[in-house]
């Protein structure tokens, strides 16, 4: 387990890909079978496929498994509405 340590959202929100990236190949280990990265604050829906070829391991976070999910939603009729730039 690994943390930004932010102490509030507005630093949550400064953190970029490349620092998700960064913290990630920090955190896994030969020993790791997956990476789940918890906060939907931080920017992973771009780095998800690269962390999940780079380590050979699933990878999932927050912020991509929502989208995912609304997409699922949209496909099967329930259209989900959200705003792309938060």
């Amino acid at each position: 387990m690994n943390s930004f340590f932010c102490n509030t959202t507005a630093e949550l929100g400064a953190i970029t890909e490349n620092q998700v990236l960064e913290l990630a190949r920090r955190t896994v280990t030969p020993r790791s079978k997956s990476l789940f990265v918890a906060c939907s604050q931080l920017p992973t829906l771009n780095v998800i496929a690269q962390l999940r070829a780079e380590f050979g391991i699933p990878v999932w976070s927050s912020q991509a498994t929502a989208w995912a999910g609304a997409e699922a939603l949209t496909k099967r009729g329930f259209p989900v509405q959200f705003n792309q730039a938060a």
